[in-house]
């Protein structure tokens, strides 16, 4: 009996280490929103998150080959470029020349600020190849004749986030639908947090290890537990945060791992987002 749950664990480790984390899965997502302007219904996203990127491995070129097949109004990219102090070059090559009739628009996450990363020379290599970086601040996008803002926040995780600032910079009379990209759903906690309409966010890895009826093992603290994976209604956000209103979020399971380089019923994902009108 011992001689066989050694053999079991055994095969569970090695299917964890080496082949769950890549199996890539392209989640499609038709995402039902309150308070969509008529106009933005059928706008649609790719988002990537967590690369982790050490080289343009196979897992890197088959997330290329996929955006590459499918033509979106945008692709959001939310940070975790590189693992420990690796090149960014092995991320930039995922994004390039995607047909993305808005472009890529990238945020920074908290491997971009680990120590001994330069993370100013990241944000440029970033931005130099052709990823629209959005630190602490916003840009107005247009679809079908309807402006909105897409607000890109610093991590929240490392406490760099100032998503008040990015909010500011609208140019509207009224407020417009508002978008945020935040490297972690650590974000929720912002007093700001409130004033968008909805959310994409990573880090979390959804877990990483997620056990059936129990859910995800691997955090780094309670709310990344709380919210680890999946969307998340304004109602709950409400009741968990204890605000009136609040925005819908949607935290992806991200591509890459943590120190622990395991992944157990957590499928690394890329996600197509269609956004709709509420039913």
């Amino acid at each position: 009996m011992f001689i066989e749950s050694l053999g079991s664990a055994a095969l569970i480790l090695a299917y964890g280490s080496l082949i769950e984390p890549r199996w890539l899965k392209h989640v499609r997502l038709n995402l039902h929103l309150p308070n969509l302007p008529a106009k933005l219904d059928g706008f649609k996203v790719h988002v990537v998150t967590d690369l982790h990127s050490t080289r343009y491995g196979l897992i890197e070129q088959k997330i290329h080959r996929l955006l590459m097949a499918e033509p979106v109004d945008a692709v959001f990219t939310l940070g975790d470029y590189i693992w420990r102090n690796s090149n960014p070059k092995h991320a930039i090559k995922v994004f390039e020349n995607l047909p993305s009739r808005l472009g890529v628009f990238g945020i920074l996450g908290n491997n971009e600020h680990k120590r001994r990363v330069d993370t100013q020379s990241v944000l440029q290599a970033l931005k130099d190849g052709g990823i629209q970086m959005l630190v602490n601040e916003s840009v107005v996008l247009e679809h079908q004749g309807t402006p909105f803002q897409l607000i890109g926040v610093d991590d929240p995780y490392k406490g760099r986030a100032n998503l008040a600032e990015a909010i500011a910079q609208k140019v509207f009379v009224k407020k417009p639908y508002r978008i945020l990209l935040s490297h972690s759903p650590q974000i929720a906690t912002d007093a700001s947090f409130p004033e968008v309409d909805l959310v994409f966010a990573g880090h979390t890895h959804g877990g990483q290890i997620r056990v059936p009826c129990v859910g995800p093992l691997l955090g780094h603290n309670r709310l990344e537990y709380q919210l680890s994976y999946g969307i998340y209604t304004p109602q709950k956000l409400a009741r968990i945060f204890k605000y009136q209103t609040a925005p819908t979020l949607y935290v992806s399971k991200g591509i890459g791992t943590g120190f622990i380089h395991i992944r157990l019923f957590c499928r690394p994902e890329i996600t197509t987002v269609t956004l709709r009108s509420q039913m």
